[in-house]
């Protein structure tokens, strides 16, 4: 089994294991989370997707995911809001059927969502905490990932690999092309606060020599960016 494949099947399995409606094998897995704040929005939102297809005469494996986590605009409003009082506890009903099956299921994320702000408030009500955490809560935070990896033939190794390569030329960004594997940054002010763009290059060689034997003659490239961007509130 090839190193894309083992991925592939770990990840499958991990699709499996969380996500019940899924059955292994699939050729794409979406999976998102987040911690709601009731009437203030969503403190943490997380969205993942994986992708695998045939890539010339090889395969790709792409994955993706978007990390936003709103300190300034949720969590700090809801944190100086007065909390809400607790809701009175629902008398227990003999009844069965849909009336009592509906009730039971309420929607998860009202119940996530109190718990996040009981548990926030009771952090946040530590001084200690308040220091350490008050420059973070001036911030939100958006974070893009996405790597791709490949067992095909590429002209210019993994640099054929960097996502949205175009519009990062556009902006001034230009990885190396030549083979080797590579690590770049490059930062720069936004309207709001600031962004990063970091991209990685790895190819076969840049492997340790046991994954390079399980290769065999087999190509080997993978391409990775991530995105940050800061905004100041």
């Amino acid at each position: 089994m090839s190193l894309l494949n083992r991925l592939r099947a770990r990840l499958d399995d991990l699709a499996v294991a969380s996500l019940p409606g899924l059955s292994g094998g699939q050729d794409h897995i979406d999976f998102q989370a987040e911690i709601p704040a009731g009437v203030f929005g969503t403190i943490l939102k997380l969205n993942v997707s994986m992708d695998s297809q045939t890539h010339g005469d090889g395969e790709r494996v792409r994955v993706r995911a978007h990390v936003q986590t709103n300190f300034a605009s949720v969590l700090k409003p809801m944190l100086r809001a007065p909390a809400p009082p607790p809701k009175p506890r629902a008398k227990k009903s003999a009844r069965k059927g849909t009336a009592s099956e509906s009730r039971a299921l309420a929607p998860a994320a009202a119940f996530i969502g109190q718990v996040a702000s009981r548990g926030a408030r009771r952090a946040f009500a530590n001084p200690l905490v308040q220091r350490l955490a008050e420059p973070l809560m001036r911030r939100d935070f958006n974070q893009w990932i996405e790597v791709t990896a490949s067992t095909a033939s590429l002209d210019r190794g993994a640099h054929d690999l960097i996502p949205r390569s175009d519009r990062l030329e556009a902006m001034g960004i230009r990885p190396v092309a030549h083979a080797g594997p590579h690590l770049e940054s490059w930062s720069g002010l936004t309207a709001r606060g600031n962004a990063q763009v970091s991209t990685l290059q790895l190819d076969k060689n840049s492997l340790p020599k046991n994954l390079r034997r399980k290769l065999g003659d087999q190509p080997f490239n993978l391409a990775a960016m991530i995105v940050s961007m800061v905004e100041e509130k």
